[in-house]
């Protein structure tokens, strides 16, 4: 780790033992290599209980011996080095007899370090140093949830309950074992309740860096004065290490601050929204003027109808683009184009295509519609689809910058068809460089319509123009929509989330099937499946292990064209064109040049400035796309640029 790494907490432990118990209680970290400095670090994460959710980074150090000297030290080399919020010293020590008792969490308020003196006459006048202990953590150790002692994975050897005291705390190099010095240090200090020999070195080694972080001790009763060899003393010794580190651990969890490495999240979060933004600002200026070129429009029903009935309503389910035009039946729409079923969506259309849909007959909650050459309508219908030139609609060119010039653009539907029960409502404006879906059923509930259809449609019946429900937005709202699919707010996702595109399947000669909303499970173990050759959800589509496999075929002996034709086809679906670009170039056969039109790739102006023609790879192309020989079928996502 670099010498400008920023942690949250450093945890400095004087003995082996008390090391041990705060890596324990830790459970994960890491030994990290040293780096430069004699001392060996153990490095953690920590969740934090703060509403902010901060994940805490905690350093474990412990000094080559105990003693004041050993601890300033390491303190100083590993603060400058980690450059910490926040410094503590855990482990045992002495307590003051009558203050506290076996087992106790002592926490300072000030460190009293007594090393430095003077000798007069025989006697020793000790120089009081003072360190205060860092206010957000004496705060923080105040407000501790009062069970935190129920976290201390060691039983107490006199079946009592650990306490926490705060007080001062005298520190020095002497190892105390006279009363009468604890009694004198008592006397200086009335609110002494332990004496140990790091927290002073350890402050002022703290103390004396630039950062100047927080520096508290956190350390348990082993003893009151007694040898550490001691019966009475040494079954205190293990259970005072893991009290101790424990305190340290609920405190740390607390929270005195936000997390550094959180705050630097949030800074990166709020460079990459903005970054986002900006994309998203050259993104509109540069599609605002290009033409709207084709219109999608998809109803599915919640139960299978007969063909002739839904056929029979077509004249009356209309899609218009303004509130004084009629705009275009389905009828009409169906006599425009090619016979419905047999023709996949294209990229660029001269008229109109559309196909039928059936509820999925292997498993409910699903919808399907096979493209097969020369197919027949089936006779249970539950939805259609189209797609058709936007001029169809509108004479006059329209961009996305001055849709917001229009009334109302929507499709209408008579009541006759909300009793058949409507699922799902959707159209699709889109561009060579941007295409999005809106979905009607997010917008209003069909619920209210379903229960009015009845009312309406004896109302309809006795007139010759019927009354139709109508799904319109202004264009301004229609452009709002836009920019929300574009760079969605964070309330925004799971909106988009839900709404996948359509899975689909490609087979050979022209044959596909598609589903909504996703790929049934069935679909996958039917012996159906086996007539498709790709089986791709946009949504899992695993493009880094199919990149890997085309990568590797590339590069061995057997490197075959179509491999590189599929590699090119990838990249330009994951909108990666300067890769695309480089790699063309570096082809031989290719003479650096790439055709605009590549199957499932909704054009692109890098791409398309790059060359118009390639006669050695032009004829490949054109068989993808007349659809006998897919390099990858793949789903348009929500904005094709």
């Amino acid at each position: 780790m670099s010498e400008s790494k920023s942690i949250d907490f450093l945890v400095i432990a004087a003995l082996e033992e008390e090391r041990d118990a705060m890596l324990d209680l830790l459970g994960e970290y890491e030994k990290l290599d040293k780096e430069g400095d004699i001392y060996t670090t153990y490095l953690s994460s920590v969740k934090s209980n703060r509403k902010d959710k901060s994940i805490f980074s905690v350093a474990v150090v412990c000094p080559l011996n105990m003693g004041p000297i050993n601890a300033a030290t390491l303190a100083n080399s590993a603060t400058r080095k980690w450059n910490p919020q926040f410094v503590i010293l855990m482990g045992i020590a002495l307590g003051v007899e009558g203050e506290v008792n076996h087992g106790d969490v002592m926490i300072s308020t000030q460190i009293a370090d007594y090393t430095l003196g003077k000798v007069k006459n025989g006697e020793r006048a000790i120089r009081w140093e003072v360190f205060p202990s860092g206010p957000s953590l004496i705060d923080s150790a105040n407000n501790l949830k009062k069970d935190w002692s129920d976290s201390i994975p060691k039983k107490h050897p006199a079946n009592k309950t650990c306490s926490k005291f705060k007080g001062v705390i005298a520190s020095g190099g002497d190892v105390i074992s006279d009363d009468q010095v604890i009694s004198s240090y008592s006397k200086n200090w009335p609110k002494l309740i332990g004496i140990e020999m790091e927290s002073g070195g350890v402050a002022s080694g703290v103390y004396q860096t630039p950062s100047r972080p927080e520096f508290i001790m956190i350390k348990s009763v082993s003893d009151f004065g007694k040898d550490k060899h001691d019966p009475e003393v040494l079954p205190f010794r293990a259970y005072a290490s893991y009290s101790s580190a424990t305190f340290v651990l609920e405190l740390i969890k607390s929270g005195p601050a936000t997390s550094i490495t959180k705050s630097v999240s949030i800074k990166a979060d709020k460079e990459n929204k903005n970054e986002e933004l900006k994309r998203a600002e050259r993104r509109w200026a540069y599609i605002q003027n290009h033409e709207i070129q084709k219109f999608e429009f998809k109803f599915l029903l919640k139960n299978e109808v007969g063909k002739d009935w839904l056929l029979g309503a077509f004249k009356d389910i209309r899609v218009f683009i303004s509130r004084d035009k009629k705009g275009l039946s389905l009828q009409d729409i169906l006599s425009l184009s090619e016979k419905p079923n047999t023709i996949k969506s294209l990229r660029k259309l001269e008229k109109p295509i559309s196909s039928f849909w059936q509820l999925y007959e292997k498993e409910t909650g699903f919808w399907c519609k096979r493209i097969k050459p020369l197919s027949e309508i089936p006779e249970l219908v539950a939805g259609f689809d189209c797609e058709f030139p936007f001029s169809l609609l509108e004479e006059n060119k329209l961009t996305l910058q001055n849709l917001a010039e229009h009334d109302d653009i929507g499709v209408s539907f008579p009541p006759s068809v909300f009793q058949a029960g409507i699922e799902e409502i959707m159209f699709t404006i889109s561009g060579d460089s941007f295409h999005f879906p809106i979905y009607i059923s997010d917008e209003k509930s069909l619920d209210m319509y379903h229960t009015m259809a009845a009312t309406f449609q004896g109302i309809s019946q006795k007139q010759s123009d019927p009354i139709n429900f109508a799904f319109g937005y202004q264009g301004f709202q229609l452009l709002e929509m836009f920019h929300e699919q574009t760079l969605p707010r964070k309330e925004d996702e799971k909106k988009f989330e839900k709404r996948s595109p359509l899975g689909a399947q490609s087979g050979p000669n022209g044959i596909s099937i598609s589903f909504y909303p996703s790929i049934p499970k069935s679909f996958n173990k039917s012996e159906e499946s086996k007539e498709y050759s790709f089986t791709f959800q946009n949504n899992f589509i695993n493009y880094s292990k199919i990149e890997k496999e085309l990568r590797s075929k590339i590069e061995s002996e057997s490197y075959e064209r179509q491999d590189f034709l599929n590699l090119c086809s990838l990249l330009s679906v994951q909108h990666r064109f300067s890769e695309l670009l480089e790699m063309v170039k570096t082809e031989e056969n290719l003479n650096g040049e790439l055709p605009n039109d590549m199957y499932g790739f909704r054009g692109s102006p890098p791409l398309a400035r790059a060359s118009r023609s390639c006669p050695s790879l032009q004829p490949d192309i054109n068989t993808v796309l007349n659809g006998q020989k897919p390099l990858l079928s793949v789903v348009p996502t929500t904005l094709g640029y």
